[in-house]
């Protein structure tokens, strides 16, 4: 069971550490509206949905939720 519990948290970090990637990337984006297509931002819209179900499958809903803003607002 701790084994378990200790893949899943490497797994939460894994993830956490994408959103991060994404986020970094859409505020980048932003502060560059002139770079950034409507595509790209999309796709990066896109995984930053990828990686919100797989946290939702290992957290649940609100706290992926939360864990997504969390990761956000730090960016921003």
């Amino acid at each position: 069971m701790e084994h378990i519990a200790k893949e899943n948290m490497s797994e939460v970090a894994r993830i956490r550490a994408s959103i991060e990637i994404e986020c970094v990337a859409l505020h980048n984006l932003s502060l560059f509206s002139s770079t950034g297509s409507h595509d790209i931002i999309n796709a990066k819209y896109k995984n930053l949905d990828a990686h919100y179900q797989e946290l939702r499958a290992l957290m649940g809903d609100d706290e992926s939720i939360s864990a997504i803003v969390a990761i956000y607002n730090d960016v921003v």
